[in-house]
């Protein structure tokens, strides 16, 4: 009996055993079920929040205004025009009316301006000198180029004759966001221009007179206070700035040109360096004392890119213009003569040696100019700097002969004037006037007497730290 009742409790664990797997099976069975449903109900949910998300945003840009492009939405004019005054602290003394200009429109107005500015004659003799000092290459169109760079890219230009802010028809490529952050740029120079009015005129004054480096060194203040504008209203609209896809300053967003991504080392750097450099040089003072201490730049500007490179040598270390005087050579014309800072120093040894060897050469500039000459057939470039010291002069006289080696394989180096045949040649003259001065001479043909009464007739003077004595 013991036995059967045994039997019978064992039958029965075995039966709840069996039971229990049955009910661990279906139960696994209803999980995976219930997991299932689960996941189509997820992907159920998933699509109607999908489609309430999409019939919100609907929903909400039907209830919203369409965003008016610029040029005709007066309420975002005066909002980008009531920053730049809180970004300064100047107010605009008169208002800047906004006009819209076509591109073809565009085109006339660069092409006049360019006209201003320079002749096709002048723009051809730019272009021999600089393929003759090897910082373009030849059959490279100068000009062109520089009308295809200022025609790509173009939002928006403040015109300072007629005090109006033109914004340009048609740039579809850019976004409304790009828009702002460009025009906040132009109207910083309209700003600036209701208080210094002729500044950007003097500008082209002083070119034309040869003195193309106070000329660069004065457009770096310029541009390098409306970049540094743009990027304190990029600060206050951080989705503006990345929406405008802006993550360096300046060279992230002119660097999108095409034309510009093309063009020489040379035409790029001398592009942007007026944005980049002119940014740090106003970055530099803005920092210690604020945006008012830019308007004190603005009544005595910088008066070199020495000065721009180096902010704390600004009202310190006073450029020398560089005087070539050829009235002793009757026979030889001048057909153009301009001064070279330590940018193009610089960017011109960087053609040829080490970028760092060129900078650390380059700041011992204390002045230069390139003059060429042409007598019937000949041509003779004169090409002059005067250092800091004697020890920075030694070492611009080290690297010449590897950098004319590079640039006229064929050259024949000679320091005697007296070794002249129908080579090109290349000479280096310390003037008597300064110690611390380079003169290079670079001809077809010519005679040692000219070469020594050249050298001779080169003179040297400090500019005056008053902006307002070079009117």
């Amino acid at each position: 009996m013991k036995r059967l009742w045994l039997l019978f409790f064992a039958l029965v664990v075995l039966s709840s055993q069996l039971v229990t797997v049955v009910l661990l099976f279906q139960m696994k069975a209803d999980y995976a079920g219930l997991r299932e449903q689960h996941k189509q109900l997820q992907v159920s949910f998933d699509h109607v929040q999908q489609e309430n998300t999409q019939l919100r945003a609907t929903v909400d840009q039907l209830s919203q205004p369409p965003v008016l492009p610029l040029e005709q939405d007066t309420k975002r004019q005066e909002a980008l025009k009531r920053e730049v005054e809180e970004i300064t602290g100047l107010k605009f003394k008169s208002d800047v009316p906004f006009r819209v200009m076509t591109q073809t429109e565009l085109q006339v107005f660069l092409d006049e301006e360019l006209s201003k500015d320079m002749s096709d004659e002048k723009f051809m003799l730019y272009q021999q000198v600089y393929q003759r000092l090897g910082l373009l290459p030849q059959g490279f169109d100068f000009k062109q180029s520089v009308q295809q760079l200022l025609t790509e890219q173009v939002a928006g230009l403040y015109d300072t004759e007629k005090k109006t802010m033109f914004v340009i028809e048609g740039q579809n490529k850019m976004t409304e966001a790009e828009k702002d952050i460009i025009i906040a740029h132009e109207l910083t120079h309209a700003l600036r221009d209701q208080y210094q009015p002729d500044l950007f005129t003097r500008m082209g004054d002083f070119a034309d007179r040869g003195l193309d480096d106070v000329a660069s060194a004065v457009k770096a203040l310029a541009e390098g206070d409306a970049t540094l504008v743009m990027v304190h209203y990029g600060l206050r609209h951080p989705f503006t700035l990345l929406d405008a896809g802006i993550t360096s300053t300046a060279r992230s967003f002119f660097g999108s040109s095409d034309v510009l991504n093309s063009s020489p080392p040379y035409l790029q750097k001398t592009l942007l360096f007026p944005y980049e450099e002119g940014l740090a040089f106003t970055q530099f003072f803005q920092l210690r004392s604020g945006f008012s201490r830019i308007e004190e730049l603005f009544a005595n500007p910088p008066l070199s890119t020495e000065q721009i490179l180096h902010p704390e040598k600004y009202a310190k270390d006073i450029p020398q213009n560089i005087m070539i005087d050829v009235s002793g050579l009757p026979d030889w014309k001048t057909k153009i003569s301009f001064s070279l800072g330590e940018f193009e120093l610089r960017t011109w040894l960087e053609q040829f040696i080490p970028g760092e060897d060129a900078h650390r050469v380059a700041e011992g500039w204390d002045g230069g100019r390139v003059q060429l000459l042409e007598r019937g057939q000949e041509s003779l470039m004169v090409v002059a700097f005067v250092f800091d010291s004697d020890v920075d002069r030694q070492q611009f006289e080290e690297i010449f002969e590897t950098l004319l080696v590079k640039r006229f394989p064929e050259l024949i180096l000679f320091e005697n004037p007296d070794q002249v045949g129908e080579n090109r040649y290349s000479s280096l003259f310390s003037s008597s006037d300064d110690p611390h001065s380079i003169i290079m001479l670079d001809l077809l043909s010519t005679t040692p007497q000219d070469l020594e009464k050249l050298a001779s007739e080169i003179t040297f003077e400090s500019l005056d730290i008053g902006f307002n004595s070079l009117q």
